[in-house]
């Protein structure tokens, strides 16, 4: 496993937090904090694919299990874990 320094972690989730802070913006249409944070206005395809797996989510939510993946859910759930 690889050691990294504590300022890569650091700049890791800088650059996360602005991510998010970009797409709630895009999302709720309220104005990012930060003018040059324009993520999803270079990628509007990115914004795209998370909608439409977004609602294929949704549609799937709404099935019912299968009874053989049931089975072998409650199989799994009930088995001693080592």
């Amino acid at each position: 496993m690889a050691i990294y320094p504590v300022e890569f972690y650091r700049r890791a989730e800088e650059k996360w937090r602005r991510r998010s802070e970009s797409l709630r913006a895009a999302v709720t249409g309220s104005p990012s904090k930060k003018e040059d944070d324009d993520t999803l206005v270079r990628w509007p395809w990115l914004l795209a694919i998370g909608q439409g797996l977004q609602s294929e989510y949704a549609a799937f939510k709404k099935q019912p299990l299968p009874k053989r993946l049931a089975a072998l859910l409650k199989k799994l759930t009930k088995s001693p874990r080592h």
